[in-house]
């Protein structure tokens, strides 16, 4: 590298050669557009000017200002554009500027009378002849530099002298203004490392606020869902006190009514009352002078008689008790006479080997599906009261061997209604109807007594009984009619995935209907394969195995208020669940609600209903749903019953989600500490049944989210239990 004195003015001369294949071939500069010529410093890129040389195409002559150069090593920069495709040099050190002639190894001789004007070393060599290589557009480009003396290096030593002199002083000036820059510069990289420390210091604090704001924003997510389940749960409240308040309103009203009548009631039972004890105190004294004239008389005729007759009438209270001449007693309740209605009920029955003793009798007043129980007494009688203008529905027990007796129904209106019914063979040809309801507690299943069950036979009759203790109850149904078997409600119990009613043809000589209950007790459970359930101590208890497990179930109150239960698979959990997409179309479904994250929508926890809905619109419309396609290709045999999977709506996801913990423990009590917990699903994005908006549908992680429905997310099927 050469070292030039400052102040010097020189000539650069520059070959440009092209590297092809390894070798070096001429490279036309003449040919080239744009070339531009570049001294570059530590702190400063300088354009000199040049032209190209007469003699050679491929050489460059630059033009160097010795003034223009402050102190330092300066590299050489090339560049150009050549057939359209830009090139340029490597920037390598090619020399340097210093400050006095003991530092330079440049001496700038007028050998111009001898044609030479390099500039050579103490060697005799041309100066720095160092070849740079840089690669451009499928080719390199050398260069090498000379450094020529310029025109005015003709001038006499004293002159280059006396410029010398002046180029030092300016040198030192420079210096001095590099030593001040420099001292500036390092300032300002001191303030610039302060201020990155600054900044890197203030990223670190906002990516820690916005991770902190993150999770604020998820709790408010899962907050605000909390409050709007909860505002649903307060407005159903609200709905049903008001409702309640309306119905005591109308019962208050109905009290006040029948206050009035009954002192009008009070005040006709009083003159009734006088009446009838007048009569009756004018039919005793006849009734006694007579026997008083008959017993003398029987004296006076001395005819033996061992007893007379006696006639009774004797008013206690609000009762007239009159005895006949038999020793028989009768009575009447003035007070109730106008108030309800006596009903007397006699059985009878030719049917051999059946006895009317302890029939049930069920009464259904004013249509409710609540009723009271009556039990015939020894000789098939059965008496009850019913108040003034209501309506009952009489239901009989159904006996063996007898055809059933269909269900009665009057409007309380007389004072006494005897009602007499016989029960008859079976005649005709009846198909049998065996209703068994069981329920599944306490890791068993066990017969349900109890349950009244009505079967409805289109255009015929409507039938009422309840289970015994065998959980049975039989009907008998013309052929071919159809029929609707209805199990009743009963409290602290939910029927198996919510069904309570069943159609039917009776087409066959015997049907056998099953309604499966299970206790609404909170918790997770564990279903066998006949439909027990067990919580996981008493599954151990039982000694069963993890294979043995078809379904772990959740239930809660808000799912178990709509029948909304479901259960998943611990096998299905273990091998692990694909990725589906919700419809290959992001197209609304106008079957379900287009937001379902309301819980104020029928549907918030029915995942069973909406993803039918679903499934059922898909086919009218031609659209395809791989994500219920596959839940419901998705099937466990419990109680003999074959169960298709559903996907959860965000109600049942949430359910889910607050009770992940209580799943884990029964997961590991069945396959182990190393098995696929249920928690970790809730870490994934999951879909629901509903939609978020047209395009989108909702998922589900640890709070709901939405997706695009032809993206795909995890596919999470689930069974109604």
């Amino acid at each position: 590298m050469k070292k030039i004195v400052r102040g010097n003015d020189f000539t650069l001369r520059i070959p440009v050669k092209k590297i092809v294949n390894g070798e070096q071939v001429s490279f036309p500069l003449t040919d080239c557009t744009d070339i531009a010529v570049h001294v570059v410093s530590k702190y400063k890129r300088t354009a000199l000017p040049y032209t190209i040389d007469k003699e050679s195409n491929d050489v460059l002559l630059a033009d160097v200002d010795g003034t223009a150069l402050s102190l330092g090593t300066y590299a050489l920069e090339v560049t150009g554009v050549s057939e359209g495709a830009n090139w340029r040099s490597f920037e390598y050190e090619q020399f340097a500027i210093v400050d006095n002639n003991a530092s330079s190894d440049t001496v700038f001789e007028d050998n111009t009378a001898n044609g030479d004007t390099n500039i050579e070393d103490g060697n005799g060599d041309n100066a720095n002849k160092g070849c740079m290589d840089v690669k451009i557009e499928g080719f390199a480009v050398d260069t090498a530099l000379v450094v020529l003396p310029p025109v005015s290096a003709r001038a006499t030593i004293i002159e280059l002298i006396a410029n010398a002199d002046a180029a030092i002083a300016a040198v030192r000036k420079t210096e001095a203004a590099v030593k001040a820059s420099e001292e500036v510069r390092v300032e300002n990289e001191s303030l610039r490392q302060r201020a990155e420390e600054q900044r890197a210091e203030s990223e670190a604090t906002r990516q820690k606020a916005e991770t902190q704001r993150a999770e604020a924003e998820r709790q408010r997510t899962e907050a605000e869902a909390t409050r709007n389940r909860e505002e649903g749960i307060r407005q159903e409240s609200e709905t049903e006190r008001v409702r309640q308040e309306t119905a005591r309103e109308d019962a208050e009203a109905t009290r006040q009514n029948a206050e009035v009548k009954r002192e009008k009631a009070d005040a006709e039972r009083e003159k009734r009352v006088a009446e009838a004890i007048s009569n009756t105190s004018s039919a005793a004294k006849t009734a006694t002078d007579a026997a008083d004239v008959a017993t003398e008389t029987a004296k006076k005729a001395m005819v033996a008689t061992t007893e007379a007759e006696r006639v009774n009438a004797e008013l206690r209270g609000n009762v007239l008790v009159v005895t006949d001449r038999n020793g028989d007693v009768s009575t009447l309740d003035f007070e109730q006479w106008d108030l309800e209605e006596r009903v007397n009920i006699t059985m009878t029955t030719s049917v051999a080997g059946v006895s009317v003793k302890g029939v049930s009798v069920n009464v259904f007043l004013n249509g409710s599906s609540a009723f009271t129980k009556y039990t015939t007494d020894a000789d098939g009688k059965v008496s009850f009261a019913i108040p003034r203008g209501t309506m009952y529905r009489i239901a009989f027990q159904e006996l063996k061997g007898c055809d059933p007796l269909p269900s009665l129904t009057y409007t309380a209106a007389l004072r006494v209604r005897d009602i007499n019914v016989e029960y008859k063979p079976i005649s005709g040809e009846k198909a049998s109807v065996i209703v068994t309801i069981d329920k599944a507690e306490d890791g068993s299943v066990s017969p349900f007594g109890g349950v009244a069950v009505t079967c409805a036979v289109d255009n015929g009759d409507t039938i009422t009984t309840e289970t015994g203790s065998e959980g049975k109850v039989t009907f008998r149904i013309p052929y071919n009619k159809k029929y609707k078997i209805t199990a009743a409600q009963k409290d602290g119990y939910y029927a198996f995935r919510g069904v309570y009613e069943k159609n039917n043809v009776a087409d066959v000589a015997e049907h056998n209907l099953y309604f499966h209950y299970y206790p609404t007790t909170s918790g997770v459970f564990i279903l066998d394969a006949t439909g027990a359930q067990y919580t996981a101590d008493e599954w151990q208890a039982a000694g069963k195995t993890a294979e043995e497990a078809v379904l772990i179930k959740l239930v809660t109150q808000n799912l178990a208020n709509g029948n909304n239960c479901f259960g998943f698979s611990p096998a299905a959990l273990q091998t692990g669940y694909p990725n589906k997409q919700w419809c290959t179309q992001n197209t609304q479904f106008n079957n379900i609600p287009l937001n379902g994250n309301d819980v104020k929508d029928a549907l918030y926890y029915d995942g069973v209903r909406q993803s039918k809905l679903v499934r059922e619109e898909a086919e009218e419309r031609g659209l395809s749903v791989p994500l219920f396609t596959y839940a419901y290709e998705q099937t466990v045999d419990l109680a003999d019953v074959q169960l298709h999977g559903f996907i959860l709506t965000i109600g049942q996801m949430t359910e889910a989600n607050v009770n992940k913990t209580l799943v884990d423990e029964v997961v590991k009590m069945l396959h182990g500490g190393n098995a696929k917990l249920f928690s970790a699903l809730f870490s994934q994005w999951k879909w629901t049944s509903t939609q978020n908006f047209a395009s989108h549908a909702w998922t589900f992680s640890s709070s709901p989210g939405s997706s695009g429905k032809s993206f795909s997310s995890m596919a999470l099927p689930v069974f109604a239990c």
